[in-house]
């Protein structure tokens, strides 16, 4: 297999962009956000199927939708995006329901990378302890951070589905105006101060805001999936950090945790949701190859 993580891309023709794959012998491109995104689905492509495929980080979320509107209007063959699933969970996005559309089980990457199982065998490795921090601990520190962010994701869903949104992002791409002296947690004064400022300025009907609280009650993949990935992210790396006892570098965090390095002992729902769109995504591409040959 090839591979390419290129971003510093020529703009092509459609008809070019869906010959892309036979450059390098591959039976489909796959086009993925960003460095951290290749690394991340290359790992998983590579690990749940043998069909050879070509794949390119685009340098950012809004060089995807070319990509996404040509899948969608079929003027885009041979390529798959896979992708962040974001709030499309809460909308009418129908890249759910596209077999070429690949997209993360959780909010982002970081939900998958950032599991309790990663991170407790992540710490008791950088300590050279089995014992520094147990599996229990991590998943009580993983629940209890997004238990208390539940109204922070609640208006987070509405900021960017909705004309209710204000200008003030409520989950930022770091959790630390809403931290406290522990590493990795929340504080809740500061949520909830946060929280009546925002309802003072915007204000948005309950009629709007019950609705998305059923769906979030409804989603059974649990609060630490729905949270915004990089928020998410930040806290655990500052729980690593503080549990090792070692500084690392937060790309060290997406060169180890892009894998599963946790002791499962059977594939979790959120990689299986993964891999199974992923053989989908083969299955309809091979057929869709086969009518028109």
């Amino acid at each position: 297999m090839e591979y390419s993580a290129n971003t510093n891309r020529l703009e092509h023709s459609n008809a070019a962009i869906s010959v892309t794959h036979k450059f390098y012998n591959a039976v489909v491109s796959v086009y993925v956000e960003g460095d951290d995104d290749y690394t991340f689905w290359n790992e998983k492509f590579q690990k749940c199927t043998q069909e050879s495929f070509h794949m390119e980080g685009v340098g950012g979320k809004e060089n995807l939708k070319r990509y996404i509107d040509g899948i969608k209007d079929g003027s885009l063959r041979n390529i798959f995006v896979a992708k962040d699933s974001d709030y499309g969970f809460y909308s009418e996005d129908d890249c759910q329901n596209n077999p070429y559309i690949i997209c993360t089980y959780g909010h982002s990457i970081e939900n998958t990378m950032f599991c309790p199982e990663n991170i407790t065998s992540y710490i008791n490795r950088l300590a050279h302890n089995d014992h520094a921090v147990s599996l229990d601990e991590t998943t009580n520190v993983c629940n209890e951070f997004a238990e208390k962010a539940s109204d922070l994701l609640l208006y987070d869903i509405i900021n960017n589905l909705s004309a209710y949104g204000g200008k003030d992002t409520v989950l930022a791409e770091h959790y630390g105006r809403f931290s406290n002296e522990k590493k990795g947690a929340l504080d809740e004064n500061k949520i909830i101060t946060f929280l009546e400022k925002r309802a003072e300025n915007i204000q948005i009907p309950q009629s709007y805001i019950d609705g998305i609280k059923v769906k979030m009650d409804t989603d059974s993949r649990g609060k630490r999936y729905m949270i915004r990935g990089h928020f998410y992210a930040s806290a655990m790396m500052d729980f690593v950090r503080d549990k090792s006892g070692k500084s690392m570098p937060n790309d060290a965090f997406y060169a180890t945790l892009c894998d599963c390095i946790g002791k499962c002992k059977s594939k979790c729902s959120d990689i299986q949701y993964v891999e199974n769109q992923i053989l989908k995504a083969f299955e309809n591409l091979k057929e869709e190859n086969e009518k028109i040959n």
